[in-house]
């Protein structure tokens, strides 16, 4: 998943995997559990792999963001959430901080 999702070049790869990911633990079965653990699975390497890939990390924040509007939307609670979230925001800042202290170096090469 994270391969598809994050790692490969190709961002239109990259698109169609997250949104077949999220056909599949959405739609495929009526137990609710396989959204929870591919929630779990994407945050685990949120810190790690994310990081390293920041440039093409878009449809991975996608594919999260959809399954937690799933799990909000069919009030399925995540017991850790709170911790996710915080880690997710403050990586997010991280790669916005990032993106826009090389905004100017990109400029004016």
């Amino acid at each position: 998943v994270v391969d598809m999702v994050l790692l490969c070049r190709e961002r239109s790869i990259r698109l169609a995997a997250a949104e077949q990911m999220l056909l599949i633990v959405t739609r495929a079965t009526a137990e609710t559990q396989h959204v929870k653990v591919m929630n779990t699975l994407l945050f685990t390497v949120i810190n790690s792999l994310v990081s390293q890939h920041e440039s093409q990390s878009g449809e991975y924040f996608m594919l999260i963001s959809r399954l937690l509007s799933f799990l909000s939307s069919h009030r399925i609670v995540l017991n850790n959430i709170q911790g996710l979230l915080s880690q997710q925001i403050e990586l997010l800042g991280r790669v916005r901080r990032d993106m826009t202290s090389d905004m100017p170096a990109a400029a004016g090469a």
